[in-house]
């Protein structure tokens, strides 16, 4: 049961995550794309800006969508049985918190910046 609840979420915020990106300049104001998110000819310290504010809801999503895919590839096994060692709630944890720091750095961007004079 606890699947399906968190696959119709991560399904869910999806959806919401494309209809932010669609509508950026409306809901977001202050994240204007004035240029690239990720610059390719000079890196600074905005591409990690821009990762952690568009990729926390990603791993989110990913986290509640695909828990037992992100168990086999990112969980030790322990011996005698060779059990997973962090296991799809685990998963749930994570996307939960990736969830509320996402929404909570998404959320300084609500107004557009202030030009200082």
């Amino acid at each position: 049961m606890a699947r399906k609840i968190h696959l119709v979420l991560g399904i869910a915020l999806s959806l919401f995550y494309l209809f932010l990106l669609s509508h950026l300049h409306r809901i977001l104001p202050g994240l204007e794309l004035n240029r690239p998110p990720l610059p390719v000819a000079i890196p600074d310290n905005s591409a990690f800006g821009w990762f952690v504010a568009f990729g926390l809801p990603i791993v989110a999503i990913m986290c509640f969508v695909a828990p037992d895919r992100l168990m086999r590839w990112f969980s030790p096994r322990i011996p005698p049985d060779y059990d997973y060692l962090l296991t799809p709630d685990f998963r749930y944890f994570v996307g939960y918190f990736a969830l509320i720091v996402g929404i909570g750095v998404l959320l300084l961007f609500r107004t557009p910046p202030v030009e200082i004079k």
